[in-house]
Order: C-alpha cells, then sequence, then structure tokens
C-alpha cells in the first residue's frame, strides 16, 4: 500500500513520513518550494 500525501498539509505529512512504513507519494502537487500553497 502506498500512501497518497497529495492533499496533506505540511503538519500532516510530517507527522505522516515520521511513521510511514509504506512508500509516500504524491500523486497530483504543486512542487512546495515553488508554489507553497496551504492545504484546506
Amino acid at each position: 500500500m502506498q500512501i497518497d500525501v497529495s492533499h496533506m498539509n505540511e503538519k500532516a505529512f510530517w507527522d505522516t513520513a515520521h511513521h510511514a512504513t509504506s512508500p509516500l507519494v504524491a500523486t497530483h502537487s504543486n512542487a512546495h518550494a515553488l508554489c507553497p500553497q496551504r492545504a484546506i
């Protein structure tokens, strides 16, 4: 199973990354460094 982090805000992403044991994917996201949009 893969975890899609596309709709997560930054805190949720880092919490998930810290605890995940399966691969993380961002199937449809902006490059945060270029377009720092907040997830809602």
